[in-house]
């Protein structure tokens, strides 16, 4: 007969992100929907200081002031990125995650007291702002990453990043409803402060518990990056960057020389669509090479940007906002995945460094890319807006190419491979998924009472059966 497979039952260790019972309807557990909700607030806040310019402007400040209060904070963002994914591998992702939102909240009320566009104290606090925001998705992503394989970790990334998205709505509505319905720019920060405050008592909540993945000794941080990165992962990053970060750029001013005076047509298709896309596609993540993946959604990231060269009337930015919020909804958690789960666990906040790092240096070098392309277009008579758009495509469908020749393969041992249809994160297994994976003993398949044929011309004499031993 065939012998049953006893396989102990799976349990779950602390700070697991999914539900307990493998079989259950839910995929995902408390830990994560509470990480959700600390996202969400993160992103309203963030989105409701996009009035910042408003604030600048209420000082007396011009675009020029605006121009490099925000590039400053920008560069010395990406300056403290490396610093703060070294914090998260030796400190652990709750103290560098909560830490960065109290540091939100400061910045955000410290900018109460700011009447000078000029003076050292708007830079300073600008400084922090971005410098904690930096710190607070990097955390968050260095959390969710955490023993998760590639496809795995960019459907974790993806479906937290639908908080993002929704962020994007209510904030920005918040943020018009503060400074045009209520004629109170400041209040913005009031807002802001405030939120990153709930926001840090969710982080804490979905972190409390949760054991870090330290190294037993300290590892310098150029060493980690010379032997996990990859040339190719960085320039898909910048490639990403750039294609995300120019549209909210130059979009109001292209609308302005096509006579369009609202743009927020854009935005309203934009975000819902790519909640919708970021939950129809979290399963491609696990049949499909991730590299494929990052190749066709900067391929159509190049399309959507030469989609706006057809863009005649409000209503027609609808088409190239789908298309975006497609692209948008698959390439950034393919990259971010692709380039992080790289590196050993106990480095994964360097390795999520490294990706957003590459992400903000594609809009540090993408905007004065595009300011450039619209200057050389005029200077030699070209329309400006087709000539940046279509350079701007070209860049991004050569920069797929190029990942797509040289890109590595995606780091993934056999053991999680093998065992990670339901938790690849924690190292609980399903008991099917492990009794699918224990080879299975020989003699189980054969019958009970099994005498071996002797080979022909040697007959071994059988030995009598040994009495029982009685004890005296």
């Amino acid at each position: 007969m065939i012998s049953p497979v006893s396989v102990p039952q799976a349990r779950l260790q602390s700070g697991t992100l999914l539900s307990s019972d493998p079989f259950a309807g839910r995929r995902y557990g408390p830990r994560f929907w509470v990480a959700y909700v600390a996202n969400f607030l993160t992103c309203i806040a963030t989105n409701t200081l996009i009035r910042y310019a408003d604030f600048v402007r209420e000082l007396g400040g011009s675009a020029w002031e605006l121009g490099w209060i925000v590039g400053i904070g920008t560069v010395g963002s990406l300056a403290v990125r490396f610093i703060l994914g070294e914090a998260t591998d030796r400190h652990g992702a709750q103290k560098v995650w909560v830490g960065s939102l109290l540091l939100f909240a400061l910045a955000c009320f410290a900018h109460l007291g700011i009447n000078d566009p000029t003076g050292f104290p708007i830079y300073f606090w600008r400084l922090v702002f971005c410098s904690a925001i930096a710190g607070i998705f990097g955390a968050s992503t260095t959390f969710i990453s955490q023993g998760a394989g590639p496809a795995r970790m960019a459907e974790l990334i993806g479906m937290l990043g639908t908080s993002g998205f929704l962020g994007v709505i209510v904030g920005t509505q918040l943020g018009d409803q503060i400074v045009v319905g209520w004629r109170q720019t400041r209040l913005i920060f009031v807002a802001g402060g405030a939120l990153a405050l709930m926001a840090a008592v969710f982080a804490l909540a979905a972190t409390a518990g949760t054991a870090t993945v330290r190294s037993s000794r300290r590892i310098s941080s150029w060493r980690v990056l010379r032997r996990f990165s990859h040339y190719s992962l960085i320039v898909l990053g910048i490639g990403m960057g750039m294609g995300l970060g120019l549209p909210p750029v130059f979009l109001p001013a292209l609308a302005h020389s096509l006579g369009i005076e609202r743009v927020g047509i854009f935005f309203a298709v934009y975000a819902p669509v790519a909640v919708i896309a970021r939950v129809a596609t979290r399963g491609l993540f696990g049949r499909y090479d991730l590299r494929y993946l990052a190749v066709g959604s900067m391929l159509l990231l190049g399309v959507a940007h030469f989609s706006l060269l057809f863009v005649q009337s409000e209503w027609s930015l609808g088409l190239p906002a789908l298309i975006f919020g497609v692209a948008h909804a698959v390439i950034y958690p393919t990259v971010v995945a692709l380039g992080t789960t790289r590196f050993p666990e106990r480095c994964r906040g360097l390795g999520t460094s490294l990706m957003m790092a590459a992400s903000d240096l594609g809009m540090v070098v993408g905007a004065p890319l595009a300011s450039s392309l619209l200057a050389f277009g005029s200077w030699v008579g070209w329309a400006p807006y087709p000539t940046m758009l279509v350079t701007v495509s070209v860049i991004l469908c050569l920069t797929a190419t190029f990942f797509g020749l040289t890109g590595p393969k995606p780091r993934c041992r056999v053991r999680r491979r093998q065992l990670s249809e339901v938790q690849p994160i924690d190292g609980a297994v399903c008991p099917a998924a492990q009794a699918r994976a224990m080879p299975q003993p020989a003699a189980s398949l054969a019958p009970e009472k099994s005498t071996p044929t002797p080979p022909a011309g040697k007959l071994r004499k059988e030995r009598p059966a040994s009495k029982p031993v009685v004890a005296k």
